[in-house]
């Protein structure tokens, strides 16, 4: 839902601040191999469901990133087993 390039990127995080005040993302795990960036999330969002994120990051020579994917999913109310989702 985020359109390419830096104003898009910013714009749309800028916006989802000014929707949901008091919406936390907290790391979890993050991993760095070579120019790739992989940050695992916790995503809670004041009234709403909380969420769990993955976003994989990829660096240019100058530290820039030039791409970027994700996947959410809801962490669910109750589990099946007792893995957590973080």
């Amino acid at each position: 839902m985020v359109a390419g390039g830096k104003e898009p990127f910013i714009a749309y995080f800028q916006k989802i601040a000014g929707e949901h005040p008091g919406k936390h993302v907290h790391v979890k795990h993050a991993v760095v191999e070579g120019n790739h960036v992989v940050l695992h999330c916790h995503q809670e969002w004041p009234g709403e469901d909380d969420w769990a994120g993955i976003d994989i990051f990829r660096f240019d020579d100058n530290g820039k990133i030039v791409e970027r994917w994700d996947v959410l999913q809801v962490v669910p109310k109750a589990s099946a087993n007792d893995n957590t989702m973080f």
